[in-house]
């Protein structure tokens, strides 16, 4: 670590340089400038042993610089008794606690705040399990010996770099297309495009309200890829966002033929099947899909929705209660389970259920109980 007057001085010259910045015009008007003065914090921050995350870079913005040193050395002592100094500890544990701050967590695990990090680090909050995180992790890793070519190909597109593009494929950069998309770089033909390209810009389309497109993408997709029942699936669920019920079920149907274990496509035709009143139908298939996944939550809501219109209560109950316990902050399930006791004759149990309801928020389960018990008072 540099000597105090050394630090000190780092921090004179960035005051000056920051206020010179300042009067030019900021980052707009002296881009130079702005990169010696981001150069410079980064510098300073190295000196104090600290890495360049947001909360370190923030303490250099104070007026006075003989707070500035003292806030930054609180922050050098602080950062070296932290209780998780393992870089891939530290990012899982940032994910676990659903940190979406990627300009603080980032340089505390060893990554650079480049856009390609932050958007493996979006994925890293959405994964689904230590498998699909450690292979983001390992990518990300890969991504940090590669990151001027990543911003080459983000700012550049895939047709004046293809050679560029191919070796970042092949040195492991799995998500490269989805970012690409990400930033409106992939700019490919259509004809170009690959089946998983495809089923990609699906997605992407779809995010930004071309369902119409999407749809278009993944018929494509199934041209070079019919066995893949995910695509059957992704397109159902497109249908239905459309309102065309018939041609989701087919797609249903399809991708269930393809993997009679697919819970979603299971769950979601029985939520159709239900909606067209094939009572029978419906509850197969979300026993099938409860069977796969005993601990779901929608599936238990949605089965004891369709034991409630069966007349069937006390297996709603039982399915409401299982999803309660589940989910025991969802409102509705309270007023779902308590319509339920109603309708068995079990008023002091229903009550408590829906007054519950009614207290987190629920106006449906409020109308129940003024339909329900007239002569109970509700204040408010």
């Amino acid at each position: 670590m540099k000597r105090q007057s050394e630090i000190m001085e780092m921090l004179e010259s960035y005051k000056k340089m920051s206020r010179e910045l300042d009067v030019a015009g900021g980052p707009g008007e002296a881009g130079d400038l702005f990169e010696t003065v981001i150069g410079l914090e980064d510098d300073i921050l190295a000196a104090m042993d600290l890495p360049p995350a947001q909360k370190y870079r923030s303490i250099l913005w104070g007026e006075r610089v003989d707070e500035v040193a003292r806030g930054l050395a609180r922050a050098r002592d602080e950062y070296a008794e932290r209780p998780i100094k393992d870089p891939a500890i530290l990012l899982i544990n940032a994910v676990l606690d659903r940190d979406d701050d990627p300009a603080n967590i980032l340089p505390l695990a060893g990554f650079s705040t480049h856009i390609y990090q932050e958007f493996m680090y979006g994925k890293l909050l959405e994964s689904d399990g230590p498998e699909e995180a450690d292979a983001l992790i390992e990518e990300m890793r890969k991504a940090e010996m590669r990151l001027n070519d990543l911003g080459i190909i983000g700012l550049g597109g895939v047709r004046k770099h293809r050679d560029l593009y191919r070796s970042l494929r092949e040195a492991g950069m799995h998500h490269l297309d989805e970012y690409l998309l990400h930033n409106d770089a992939l700019d490919l033909d259509e004809s170009e495009m690959d089946g998983r390209q495809l089923c990609l810009r699906s997605i992407h389309r779809a995010g930004r309200g071309m369902i119409d497109d999407a749809i278009r993408d993944l018929t494509r997709a199934l041209d070079e890829m019919p066995g893949l029942g995910i695509v059957y699936y992704n397109r159902a669920f497109l249908h239905e966002m459309k309102g065309d019920g018939a041609a989701a079920m087919d797609d249903y149907n399809d991708a269930i033929r393809l993997d009679p274990d697919d819970y979603k496509a299971l769950h979601n035709r029985g939520m159709l099947r239900a909606e067209w009143g094939w009572h029978d139908e419906a509850l197969e298939d979300f026993n099938r899909a409860i069977a796969l996944r005993p601990d779901s939550f929608p599936a238990y809501c949605n089965r004891g929705n369709l034991f409630a219109v069966m007349d069937r209560h006390e297996d709603a109950v039982e399915d409401f209660t299982k999803a309660i316990f589940l989910r025991p902050d969802e409102a509705y399930l309270y007023c779902n389970r308590g319509v339920s006791f109603y309708r068995l004759g079990r008023g002091e149990r229903a009550l408590e259920d829906l007054w519950k309801s009614m207290e987190m928020g629920s106006e449906l389960a409020e109308k129940f109980i003024r339909e329900f018990y007239p002569d109970v008072r509700i204040v408010g």
